[in-house]
């Protein structure tokens, strides 16, 4: 594993407990919000499952795998919170899913948060590729011999840190607007100046 890997490794590790530490506890919440918590929580296992696959350089492409199910999560999750309505919150709590195509919630997301592309980036020729890595699609299978022929996982460092800061990425984008519909504003300041302290990125707490 090289540098730049463990480098980006340690930072995301760094921002996940630094989240885990700010959303632990008993939150009050209406059925919405409830259901949020719900997505957030699985997302929060997902991103720590790809942190430790990655740890065994062996397991990247499994890592790889789970990166469209944390997506699919987090869209999910703001689709409970932000755009279902009342009965769509109780047909997910029933076991039916009432979700929108990938492309439409992403781009009603968009328009919600007024966030230019932000969700949208996960739409067309992406979200085939993640696809891809979740259902062993061709991403997977030319990833799996080394040049020289021997059976192995042979996937760029430069991949492995797109999976390690996009998962990171699409986790602190989740988390905060569930804190500020939690009325948990501090918690999300916190974690929000956090995200930009580590990573130097502009502000994002408009989110």
């Amino acid at each position: 594993m090289n540098d730049d890997v463990l480098n980006n490794l340690r930072r995301a590790e760094e921002m996940h407990v630094y989240v885990n530490k700010q959303i632990v506890g008993k939150h009050e919440a209406n059925e919405r919000l409830e259901m949020f918590a719900r997505f957030l929580s699985l997302m929060i296992s997902h991103h720590e499952s790809i942190l430790i696959l990655i740890k065994q350089d062996r397991l990247v492409g499994s890592a790889l795998a789970l990166f469209r199910p944390l997506i699919e999560t987090g869209f999910r999750g703001h689709f409970a919170a932000f755009l279902a309505t009342d009965e769509q919150i109780q047909e997910i709590k029933l076991g039916s899913e009432p979700y929108p195509r990938f492309n439409d919630m992403a781009t009603s997301l968009d328009e919600v948060f007024e966030t230019n592309g932000l969700f949208s980036q996960y739409k067309g020729a992406t979200w085939k590729a993640l696809c891809g890595f979740t259902h062993c699609g061709l991403e997977q299978l030319s990833r799996r011999v080394h040049p020289d022929g021997t059976m192995g996982a042979d996937y760029e460092p430069s991949l492995i840190c797109d999976l390690i800061n996009s998962s990171t990425s699409a986790l602190i984008l989740t988390t905060i607007p569930y804190m500020k519909l939690a009325k948990l504003d501090e918690a999300a300041k916190a974690v929000s100046d956090q995200y930009v302290a580590l990573y130097q990125l502009p502000d994002i707490r408009s989110l």
